[in-house]
């Protein structure tokens, strides 16, 4: 195990209904929110609504902002920023799965960032030094999916839309205030979006699990722990989609797979998310759809790393073992993510001939 530092100030209010007491909690941080969420929400209109309602009747104002899509884009970010300024706005809300959240960490904190907001994010292609922000408006997430962790760690991701690039903002500035996490509003998941949410925990669990410090037993129980509950509740959410039970542990399962915890000590690199933003960034591809492109075919590339493999192998939890290589029984996908993923990976290709066609073909 590698020497670490943990910090996480998230204050996490979990339960069903607990979305319903969303004006309780944010008293304190302000008279004024905006909340943010999809620019397509018919879906959430009802949930969106009932905090509204439930701020208003506690004297707390709020400013909408419905412009957000999957793989989240600068240009919103920085029509939001200017928005907040304008209207002086005290706190922001974030209603709906990770890039809603994301983007309300980066408008948040670029709400009082004094250069260009593309200067606080990091891996970008320019390679330049990001400057962290130093100072956010408190943020509060009511996430709708189990997926990213978002609502409880300190990573932005956005894509720019003018570089085609996909790049992450890590600093601890962006904690959020608080979680409400209420699995009864994922309840209604497509099964696509459950799917690709659990792909995304998934693929966190076992990126860290594989690509980690090679000493920290105790991480790799708690790993292994995650993975196991992740699969068994996906099988059986696909089952039964209303169970509220399920969908509670599936949300904490994926809260707790990137929040921190579990990566302390083993400063895991994630190349098969790395890989997936490039597919995002240039053919819009949905996220989880790019791990699961990449997932089976990476995963068995780090077979190369026996000492993981054999712990699998090892492990005291049957169910776990199933996902062995050598056994050739690796189970992360099921079979509609497949289906899923097979369908967005012809779509990616498309997108990239049509792109190379037009780039290259003869002018006239």
């Amino acid at each position: 195990m590698k020497n670490f530092i943990l910090y996480n100030p998230v204050r996490v209010i979990f339960g069903n209904g607990e979305s319903n007491n969303v004006a309780d909690y944010v008293k304190g941080l302000g008279k004024k929110a905006m909340i943010i969420s999809y620019e397509g929400h018919d879906f959430l209109n009802v949930l969106l609504d009932r905090v509204q309602t439930s701020l208003a009747a506690n004297g707390i104002e709020t400013v909408p902002f419905y412009r957000i899509q999957a793989n989240p884009l600068l240009c919103h970010i920085r029509e939001a920023v200017e928005i907040c300024r304008a209207e002086n706005v005290d706190f922001c809300i974030a209603v709906g799965g990770g890039s809603v959240m994301d983007s309300t960490k980066a408008i948040a904190a670029g709400v009082t960032y004094p250069h260009d907001l593309w200067k606080m994010f990091i891996s970008r292609h320019d390679c330049e030094v990001a400057i962290p922000p130093m100072e956010t408006l408190p943020t509060v997430m009511i996430p709708t999916l189990p997926a990213t962790s978002s609502e409880m760690n300190c990573i932005a991701v956005a894509t720019n839309d003018v570089t085609k690039e996909k790049a992450y903002i890590f600093c601890p500035t962006l904690y959020p205030k608080i979680s409400i996490i209420d699995p009864a509003l994922t309840c209604s998941l497509p099964t696509f979006q459950t799917v690709i949410g659990a792909v995304d925990a998934m693929s966190h669990v076992l990126e860290a699990y594989l690509n980690g410090d090679q000493n920290s037993p105790l991480q790799d129980r708690l790993h292994e722990g995650l993975l196991v509950t992740i699969m068994d509740e996906l099988r059986k959410i696909l089952k039964d989609p209303t169970s509220v039970e399920h969908r509670a542990n599936m949300q904490w399962a994926a809260t707790l797979a990137w929040n921190g915890y579990i990566q302390s000590g083993l400063d895991a690199p994630t190349p098969m998310h790395q890989m997936g933003h490039v597919l995002s960034a240039r053919y819009n591809t949905p996220h989880g759809v790019t791990l699961a492109i990449f997932m089976d075919s990476y995963f068995r590339y780090c077979n190369g790393n026996k000492n993981r493999t054999r712990r699998i192998d090892r492990s005291p939890n049957e169910r776990c073992r199933t996902i062995s290589y050598r056994q050739n029984s690796f189970e992360i996908l099921s079979y509609p993510l497949r289906v899923y993923s097979f369908f967005w990976f012809f779509i990616t290709l498309r997108r990239f001939y049509k792109k190379i066609r037009g780039e290259f073909s003869p002018r006239t």
